[in-house]
């Protein structure tokens, strides 16, 4: 059924873009001076007809989204190593997923990914795509962490999961091919979430920092609702009932929410934080966020690199095989991590220089 789905859907999508303009109410959405990209509006119109993963239960929305993942997906790239491995104990185990792109040479730098989900769906499988590009086309060996999720482990057992795979990961660099003073972090939605307060853990315990931090559309403040929220809040994907939804189930408890290890945004000084990359998207109920950890970050003088794409919508890197410019957008991510590695690494021995 996924290969049938997938195979109509491409059909949809090579179509010129009047036709898509035309099958999908005749006009371009425009918001704010901005025009949604035509394929984007073709996947938002699809989605109308869609049961949402947020009407089931947590357990059954968990597998409907990555059933839905399944269809945009291409076949995983082939590369010469990659292995799951498992750390903690019965009750606190959590999978970690490593990508290594040449285990014939040690030293890689390490890119440390969190997946998005809201803190709910989302899982090493939903971004094993994404993952393989980030290896294969950098210098980099990936960790993806299978964190555990809500509502079964609500806030704050995702950012433990994620500190203890950052510290794990530090301590067996070497053995499993990597270098445990390059390590950067990075991830999407919820995911950069988790990379921004895993920091902030490491910075408040006085803890070597990461490198550098890489964020797509980040999901920042739990506590509030921005004026986003309404502006895009139905027909772009992902919707404010969504993220009501999500934030119910990872932070019940709204006291935690207003809590920086929940909503990196309320953090009150970025002073001496790892430069950034913030990558948002224009049809996004989570667009000011971002914006503002921008802005934020500039104001305590923290070097922000922010490429903002005006016509896609959250969660387009997981579009990227089957849409042009969603893997543009990919693409501009990973020409940040090989600049960032390039710098980063130019002072090491030519045994270890992974630059291309």
């Amino acid at each position: 059924m996924t290969s049938i789905q997938r195979f109509f859907l491409k059909i949809l999508l090579s179509f010129p873009d009047s036709w898509k303009i035309k099958l999908t109410g005749g006009r371009p959405i425009e918001i704010n001076g901005k025009t949604l990209h035509p394929d984007f509006q073709l996947i938002a119109w699809i989605d109308r007809f869609i049961s949402k993963f947020h009407n089931y239960k947590p357990t059954k929305a968990k597998k409907v989204f990555e059933s839905k993942i399944k269809i945009i997906s291409n076949k995983p790239i082939s590369l010469p190593k990659v292995e799951t491995t498992v750390i903690g104990g019965i009750n606190d185990s959590i999978k970690i997923r490593i990508y290594n792109p040449d285990p014939t040479r040690d030293g890689h730098p390490i890119l440390l990914y969190f997946h998005g989900g809201g803190h709910v769906v989302g899982s090493i499988n939903t971004h094993d795509n994404l993952c393989r590009y980030l290896a294969y086309f950098t210098p980099c060996l990936v960790f993806s962490v299978d964190y555990r999720l809500a509502p079964e482990f609500p806030f704050p057992n995702a950012i433990n999961d994620t500190f203890r795979a950052y510290k794990w990961i530090k301590s067996n660099a070497m053995r499993l091919g990597g270098n445990p003073d390059k390590i950067a972090l990075a991830g999407d939605s919820a995911g950069g979430n988790l990379a921004m307060a895993t920091t902030i853990l490491l910075k408040e315990s006085k803890q070597d920092l990461p490198n550098f931090i890489g964020l797509l559309y980040p999901y920042l403040d739990l506590s509030q609702e921005t004026a986003s929220y309404e502006t895009y809040q139905e027909g772009y994907l992902l919707s404010r009932s969504q993220l009501r939804w999500f934030k119910s189930h990872y932070a019940p408890n709204t006291n935690d929410r207003s809590k920086p290890e929940a909503s990196p945004l309320l953090y009150p000084n970025f002073k001496d934080f790892p430069n950034c990359y913030v990558a948002t998207a224009g049809f996004d109920p989570l667009l000011d966020e971002g914006v503002e950890l921008v802005s934020k970050l500039q104001k305590d003088r923290v070097h922000v690199v922010h490429t903002n794409f005006p016509g896609l919508v959250h969660g387009y890197a997981s579009f990227a095989d089957i849409i042009p410019a969603a893997w543009d957008a990919v693409q501009d991510f990973i020409k940040y991590l090989k600049t960032e590695w390039s710098g980063h690494l130019k002072t090491e021995s030519p045994d270890h220089d992974t630059n291309e």
